[in-house]
């Protein structure tokens, strides 16, 4: 075998293996990011389990629940209701949240009644769960590790 190639398969031996650990290293980083998000959403999910039982309304549920036709007949005609009356919404005056709305509206429609509060309280802890993951994905993309 001639001796010049020799020379440039021995010169691409570092570069594979520089390859090698990146994709390793990568490898490794995702693996701990999912590590880190498992654990993550698991303590938050513990922690507030107990909120599932809970079962006081107080505050402003009155508007958003007791007192609101929109959110105990759940109909695509509400769902425009929420998103179109930006200006003067008919549901919590001065209040536009259609994305808050709508999902009372849903949770209502899976059975969630002032007496059955765990269909709210389920949305709540998955979206407390889901935003929880999410900045930790941020911070795992902002700083580039765990």
């Amino acid at each position: 075998m001639p001796r010049k190639l020799q020379r440039d398969r021995r010169d691409h031996k570092p570069a594979e293996k520089a390859d090698s650990k990146r994709n390793s290293n990568r490898s490794w980083q995702i693996a701990s990011l999912i590590i880190a998000l498992a654990i993550v959403c698991i303590i938050i999910t513990v922690t507030h389990w107990p909120a599932l039982s809970a079962q006081v309304m107080s505050l402003d549920d009155n508007g958003y629940l007791k007192d609101n036709p929109l959110v105990q007949n759940p109909s695509w005609s509400s769902v425009k209701r929420f998103i179109t009356e930006v200006f003067e919404p008919s549901s919590i005056p001065g209040a536009y949240i259609p994305l808050t709305m709508i999902s009372q509206t849903l949770d209502y429609a899976m059975g969630g009644r002032q007496d059955n509060l765990m269909p709210f309280h389920r949305t709540s802890l998955i979206l407390h769960v889901a935003n929880t993951a999410l900045v930790v994905m941020l911070l795992y993309q902002l700083f580039g590790s765990i």
